[in-house]
């Protein structure tokens, strides 16, 4: 059996493989198998299944956590950021679908390590950091808690994996609109009511 040219294929074959399966069901034999090699020879590339499991999660980690400390720290407003946050999240899902449902199955399940754990707290943050600012600047409500806010859409956001397919009816802009346009709509400051005469 020929042997992958890169590591990249092996990551990719166990990502599929454990979104398909789960981490625990999954067997090194059907990593091997979708790469079309021996078992045995995977340990060319890793020390154990766990090794596989990091390297899957790292990829959108990686990804989401630079794109939104570069939506965070760039201009627009409280309102543009969570619009280019919310499209930022669902782009990771159309071009990494495999790698981003395993991250949101199996990383809060798996001990990954404190690097990991500091990444989603850093993750988590950043969004929070553009909602308080929605606040400070009268954008979005001060009488609601922001972190129940940035968790709320966050849970939006990491639900997609359950239930979205990206090559269904329900397109990626569709999907970026409506999640945003609800959550927006929730945060902003409601405008004052007019008297009728």
């Amino acid at each position: 059996m020929a042997r992958p040219s890169r590591w990249d294929d092996v990551v990719r074959s166990a990502a599929r493989v454990f979104r398909r399966r789960g981490f625990a069901r999954a067997s090194l034999e059907e990593i091997a198998d979708e790469l079309g090699m021996w078992k045995g020879s995977l340990y060319n590339y890793i020390s154990s299944k766990e090794d596989l499991l990091v390297a899957v999660v790292k990829v959108p980690a990686e990804r989401l956590i630079a794109d939104v400390r570069t939506i965070r720290d760039g201009e627009g407003t409280p309102e543009e950021k969570l619009r280019a946050i919310v499209r930022c999240h669902v782009d990771v899902l159309v071009d990494i679908y495999d790698f981003a449902a395993v991250y949101l199955y199996e990383a809060a399940a798996s001990d990954l390590g404190e690097q990991w754990r500091e990444t989603d707290r850093e993750y988590t943050s950043a969004i929070q950091g553009v909602v308080e600012a929605g606040i400070a600047a009268g954008d979005f409500r001060g009488d609601r808690d922001p972190h129940l806010m940035t968790m709320t859409l966050l849970g939006a956001l990491n639900w997609l994996t359950r239930w979205w397919n990206p090559q269904g009816d329900l397109g990626p802009e569709a999907v970026t609109d409506q999640i945003a346009d609800t959550v927006i709509h929730g945060f902003a400051v409601p405008a004052p009511v007019t008297a009728q005469t």
